[in-house]
């Protein structure tokens, strides 16, 4: 690691004083560790169309959206952000803004263990703008039950779809959401027709 020494060279000095700095400070901008290459192709690398290109990208926590926005450009950013989703939680999120304009498009959230994930019977992901959805498949249901939300919404979820499914070729059977006990920002009861059922498939839609 090399170390950048500002204001060099000084007005008096000759070439043969500051060399020594100057050289370094040349070589610390494209250092690995604090300089250029720390997240660039660094500016010698053997092949030269790679150089200078991108490794990763690293965006510093603002503390709100950028002031400094400009016209027909896009700019990411990241910032905190406080959920009352999952129990409450304060993490750094990444934002878009678009040219000039004043609304915020948050691109990511959800606990870092939650979202997205998805295994053999659930799912979560989350889209740009806020939307989470999430679902997964209850085996032997019966014919009411409760489903939690896991993270849980931020407000009481905008829509849930249920599919009920069992192995019979008897006649249609029918799931609903619980109207006697309103669904809430992180379970919904369910009821059927019949105690008959395989498998109960749902999915929700709401606020992250």
């Amino acid at each position: 690691m090399t170390t950048y020494t500002p204001n060099i060279p000084q007005p008096g000095d000759i070439p043969a004083q500051s060399q020594d700095q100057i050289l370094q400070n040349f070589q610390s901008i494209d250092d690995g560790t604090n300089g250029f290459a720390r997240n660039h192709v660094s500016l010698t690398n053997g092949t030269v169309g790679q150089r200078g290109k991108h490794n990763f990208l690293e965006l510093v926590q603002q503390s709100g959206k950028p002031g400094t926005l400009a016209a027909n450009e896009n700019t990411f950013y990241a910032k905190s952000v406080t959920s009352t989703g999952d129990g409450g939680y304060t993490q750094t999120e990444t934002f878009l803004a678009r040219g000039t304009s004043a609304v915020e498009i948050q691109m990511t959230a959800g606990k870092n263990s939650d979202v997205p994930f998805s295994d053999a019977d659930n799912f979560v992901t989350f889209l740009p703008g806020g939307l989470l959805i999430q679902g997964g498949v209850v085996t032997s249901p019966g014919s009411s039950g409760t489903i939690s939300f896991s993270p849980t919404f931020s407000a009481v979820p905008l829509s849930i779809t249920l599919t009920a499914q069992r192995n019979s070729s008897s006649n249609p059977i029918v799931a609903w959401v619980d109207n006697a006990s309103a669904p809430s920002a992180s379970q919904f009861k369910y009821n059927s027709d019949v105690s008959s059922i395989s498998k109960l498939y749902w999915v929700a839609i709401g606020l992250a």
